[in-house]
């Protein structure tokens, strides 16, 4: 019968050899262990508020529509186009000018971050 210490044993000598190794300083590393690609992007976050901005004001006139056609107060509607087109145009704006926030400065034309 084996011991649970022999099985521990060899389950560690297993993790041991697969276990992950980090470079002793950054002169060990490559430049494609250096390069970091595809990070965080303002242009893609505004952007995406844009395009939420966009469905909501959609929404909204949605529900405009039904409210209307029900003869209830549409201020719900309304309101929700209002603030879609609020987000869709500064989220337009916001990821045009993006390049200028700080955060962005290594991006690329592709909005990709990356150190050479």
């Amino acid at each position: 019968m084996e011991h649970i210490s022999d099985k521990i044993h060899e389950r560690h000598e297993m993790y041991e050899s697969h276990e992950l190794k980090m470079p002793g300083s950054y002169v060990d590393m490559s430049v494609e262990e250096l390069r970091y690609d595809g990070g965080f992007s303002w242009a893609k976050l505004f952007s995406g508020i844009a395009i939420t901005g966009i469905v909501i004001a959609i929404g909204g006139i949605a529900v405009t529509g039904i409210a209307l056609s029900a003869e209830l107060s549409a201020t719900a509607g309304v309101t929700m186009i209002a603030a879609g087109v609020i987000m869709a145009v500064g989220g337009g704006i916001l990821s045009m000018s993006s390049k200028s926030l700080p955060g962005d400065e290594f991006a690329d034309e592709n909005n990709r971050f990356h150190v050479t």
